[in-house]
């Protein structure tokens, strides 16, 4: 459990980055698990709406039956989000 300090820290940091999602304009995937009770997938949601970066460049994973640890989990869940994030990737160098 985080010190209260530590917790209104992350909060205001939490807060920030929602204020400014508008500004990203840079390439970016995001991968989040829909059953996260430690961050919420609405966040990346909200972010992969708002950030202005063109549709092209930027990608959302949300994934149905993972938790927070995204990397963390059974194996075939970890390896299909691995594979959207290098596919992702691939489609950025070619």
């Amino acid at each position: 459990m985080p010190r209260l300090a530590s917790a209104v820290q992350m909060l205001r940091a939490t807060e920030e980055i929602q204020s400014r999602m508008e500004e990203v304009t840079f390439p970016f995937c995001v991968v989040h698990g829909k059953l996260d009770v430690v961050t919420d997938p609405q966040c990346s949601i909200e972010l992969f709406k708002r950030a202005r970066t063109d549709e092209k460049l930027k990608r959302l994973g949300i994934y149905e039956n993972c938790w927070h640890g995204i990397t963390q989990e059974p194996e075939e869940y970890v390896k299909q989000m691995w594979q959207d994030v290098f596919s992702w990737i691939d489609d950025r160098i070619q």
